[in-house]
């Protein structure tokens, strides 16, 4: 443990709280769009593809404060006071990131779009990845009785919300992150 903490520098903890600050506003914007526009969680989940996006980018270390930003945006939201969905469902978007990340590095996609096999195996990845998440939302969402409604609609939303997030912000921020030479540095 204390070599991990002296390897932590400066630059390295302004990233954190970076990360943090980014998806924190994110999901906080995704609440927005949620309870006050009443939308269905389908139409986008903005941390979503943004920490698929930091994780590729900078590694899994940044896990860490994505979890952090997702927690504390689930503590401050309007569910707030249902604590088995409040700390789940950041785990399992967490961990949903960090499978598709692991899946995308492992069938060597290679974070552009040029060619077809990228852009099936991003598909793909994006496909079964984001079912981490709602899988384990819906589930707790079963266990203590808070479905509003049957576990498919709300399994099917939020697997769609978190897949479009992906398929519309992960390319966006890659072929930004590629144009600019800073990033990763």
């Amino acid at each position: 443990m204390k070599n991990f903490i002296s390897k932590v520098t400066l630059r390295e903890t302004i990233r954190f709280a970076i990360v943090f600050l980014i998806i924190l506003a994110a999901a906080k914007f995704g609440q927005y769009l949620f309870f006050d526009w009443k939308t269905s969680p389908a139409i986008l989940w903005p941390p979503t593809g943004i920490a698929l996006a930091i994780i590729w980018l900078g590694g899994y270390r940044y896990a860490i404060p994505i979890f952090l930003g997702l927690l504390t945006a689930s503590f401050t939201g309007p569910t707030a006071v249902y604590f088995p969905g409040v700390v789940t469902t950041p785990i399992g978007q967490v961990l949903g990131k960090i499978a598709g990340v692991y899946l995308l590095r492992k069938l060597k996609f290679t974070g552009n779009f040029s060619t077809l096999k990228n852009v099936l195996l991003f598909l793909f990845v994006i496909s079964l990845s984001s079912t981490i998440a709602p899988s384990v939302t819906t589930l707790i969402s079963a266990m203590t009785g808070r479905l509003s409604v049957s576990a498919y609609i709300s399994w099917s939303r939020s697997w769609a919300g978190y897949a479009f997030s992906c398929l519309m912000i992960f390319p966006l921020i890659i072929s930004w992150a590629k144009s600019d030479s800073y990033i990763g540095t």
